[in-house]
């Protein structure tokens, strides 16, 4: 017999199409992902071949398959970016290439649903050897989501129906197996929990359990781990080899590359430390079962990845143990392990965390799909909880370490996001290409983030410019916002016939007490006392949280909030030893940094702050299309000037910092 399950969650999701994003500050960064960075990606993508390696392995181009085994994902992520973009309305231009990408993934799988070009062209026969290191199911995982998403976008199935054929495929071959058959690299649990809720079919929503229940149960993890890392070395030897004999010269991308984004000195014994991870299994998360992970470890994307499918099957099945497990994770992150931008993973090479209140600001690796990750967890824990901290980191990631990942133009990007530098720039592609399309996808289901509901009752949860309609009671909430630069923001409620109910209205922990009103009269509420909850970062999500707002709605009502947005000094834990003396700068969502070409006679990344002198903040029309910026001075009284953290890195090499000795 089937299981039979209990789900639980505290809100209800509004449907991406539902939503409308308007202009203001993210507006305008989807209309960039929209109109300029979805396109270069998809040059990019084919210009470095990831495309071609689909057209090769279905036979309608001649050629050597190249990349990374991963590189069939950055496709897939790539498709379900483009699939989200086209829920807010046709784009002839975006959907041709989009068309063209089923018309090559249909061609390039194989007829029982299996796709993975590097077995596919390079070991013909070869399935699920390596499932540690190959992301082979990763990159099924990630074919399956863009179907979805382009079915829960357009309402078209062509692509959702290759997706089940591959989810298919992974139910039928994975049914009973052990530990050692479960994957390296966490998605394909998302994606079929996600195929579950689509779809209803039960097989989905089981497998994706099986995989997460028989983690971390793998006995003698170190030998069977070399193993497959002596294979994999073979593989690419052979890859070197065939390519060489076919093209006259052999690369080395079909394996991994742990050096492209090494750009400082990294920290004492970081390959001990990572030889440890790998073997211990904490790299993959293979360390314990999954009841018994109670504090972020290994890579920070898998992790995330990992505990968002968790808390996926939380709220699918209502098991209290996983919840537990979950929420002291969640706060080991917050409170020992986070940056004050919001960046998780201290450590290079392992790509991931390090030790509680390891948190070089130099060293940091904090890539931005680790940020991404996070920010998925976040939302899944939101919608289980109610919880407004869950919003709020949200919040906090996307403006500072995820929007950092991006140049202003679209056509560049950061894979790792330290806090000081002595000069970093971006790049216009990466040989492991994740962040780009990762970062494309989550704007363009910006929408999903914004509200939901429970019961008659509405939250609002981002104030980000938007129309939605909500539900099926003729209800249309349009909100304008002036954040991140100003806090005041205006919701225009519409219901088709006067009702009663609560709209909840999420203080952000940055905010003092806000001011309401409603059809310009003054509301009055309670303010409920705040935790006072210590973070290493400085940065607290705790003290964030909902105002109720109940009574009987006419049919047109304009609701105002005005949210203090104070400058705000932050100070790590003293346990983090890096930032002693030292602090960081917010004004509201955002995180503030110095750049050496706005400050040329500091000697950034060591600069000093007199923090007995006022910081005040000033709207510069020349920077940035118009950002706000800090100004304070240093004891000599030199002016500093900072800029908000995602912008930095986006007029050339320049130093930075975000901690700034004070004196």
């Amino acid at each position: 017999m089937p299981t039979i399950y209990s789900s639980h969650q505290y809100f209800n999701e509004i449907p991406l199409a539902e939503v409308k994003l308007g202009g203001g500050f993210w507006g305008g960064r989807c209309a960039l992902n929209r109109d300029h960075a979805i396109f270069y990606q998809w040059d990019q993508l084919e210009q470095t071949g990831r495309v071609d390696n689909f057209r090769i392995v279905g036979g309608t181009k001649p050629g050597f398959r190249r990349g990374f085994f991963y590189n069939d994902s950055d496709v897939h992520k790539w498709a379900e970016a483009a699939a989200a973009i086209l829920a807010a309305g046709p784009h002839r231009r975006l959907e041709k290439i989009l068309e063209e990408y089923i018309t090559v993934i249909r061609r390039a799988q194989m007829d029982d649903g299996y796709i993975f070009t590097y077995n596919q062209f390079h070991f013909p026969g070869d399935r699920w050897k390596n499932l540690q290191i190959e992301h082979e199911l990763y990159t099924h995982g990630h074919l399956i989501e863009a179907g979805i998403t382009l079915m829960e976008a357009t309402g078209r199935n062509d692509l959702l129906d290759i997706s089940r054929k591959a989810a298919d495929l992974v139910v039928r071959d994975f049914a009973g197996a052990g530990p050692t058959m479960t994957p390296g690299h966490e998605e394909i649990e998302i994606a079929l929990i996600r195929l579950y809720r689509a779809t209803g079919e039960g097989a989905y929503l089981e497998t994706a359990r099986h995989f997460l229940e028989q983690r971390g149960r793998i006995r003698f993890f170190a030998l069977r781990l070399a193993g497959q890392f002596f294979s994999q070395s073979r593989r690419s030897g052979a890859i070197a080899k065939m390519e060489k004999e076919s093209t006259g010269a052999a690369s080395a991308s079909a394996g991994f590359d742990f050096t492209e984004n090494l750009t400082v000195t990294e920290p004492p014994f970081l390959k001990l430390r990572a030889n440890i991870s790998f073997l211990s299994g904490k790299f993959f998360q293979q360390h314990r079962p999954i009841r018994k992970q109670r504090s972020p470890e290994g890579h920070a994307v898998r992790w995330g990845y990992l505990a968002t499918a968790m808390t996926m099957l939380y709220r699918e099945t209502g098991d209290r143990s996983i919840y537990d497990t979950l929420t002291e994770a969640w706060d080991r992150m917050v409170r020992r392990r986070m940056y004050v931008t919001g960046g998780i993973g201290s450590l290079p090479v392992i790509e991931g965390f390090g030790r509680d209140y390891e948190l070089d600001n130099r060293y940091a690796y904090c890539e931005t799909c680790a940020a991404l990750a996070s920010i998925f967890w976040s939302r899944e824990m939101l919608l289980a909880t109610g919880e407004a901290r869950y919003a709020d980191l949200i919040e906090w990631q996307m403006y500072n370490a995820a929007a950092a990942g991006i140049a202003l133009d679209g056509r560049s990007y950061l894979y790792r996001n330290p806090l000081e530098s002595d000069g970093q720039t971006r790049r216009p592609w990466y040989a492991t290409a994740c962040c780009p399309s990762n970062i494309s996808r989550a704007w363009a289901s910006l929408g999903k983030y914004i509200h939901s509901t429970s019961g008659n009752d509405v939250w609002i949860h981002q104030y980000i410019g938007s129309t939605a309609e909500i539900g099926s009671g003729g209800m249309n909430i349009t909100i304008n916002s002036g954040l991140p630069w100003n806090g005041h923001a205006s919701i225009q409620l519409h219901v088709d016939n006067p009702i009663e109910f609560s709209l909840n209205l999420r203080v952000p922990s940055w905010s003092g007490n806000p001011s309401i009103s409603i059809n310009g009269d003054t509301a009055e509420f309670d303010t409920p006392a705040q935790p006072n909850i210590d973070t290493a970062s400085g940065y607290s999500p705790y003290r964030s949280w909902f105002l109720r707002l109940r009574r009987r709605w006419d049919r047109e009502t304009k609701i105002e909030i005005d949210l203090p947005m104070d400058i705000v000094f932050h100070r790590s834990h003293d346990r983090v030893k890096n930032n002693r003396g030292k602090v960081a700068l917010s004004r509201g969502p955002l995180v503030y940094c110095l750049e050496s070409i706005d400050n040329p006679m500091a000697n950034i990344p060591k600069a000093v702050l007199d923090t007995g002198r006022e910081v005040t903040a000033r709207h510069s029309a020349s920077h940035f299309d118009g950002a706000w910026l800090l100004q304070g001075a240093d004891p000599a009284g030199t002016t500093l000037t900072f800029i908000p953290y995602f912008c930095w890195a986006n007029r050339g090499q320049s130093a930075m910092q975000v901690w700034v000795k004070e004196k």
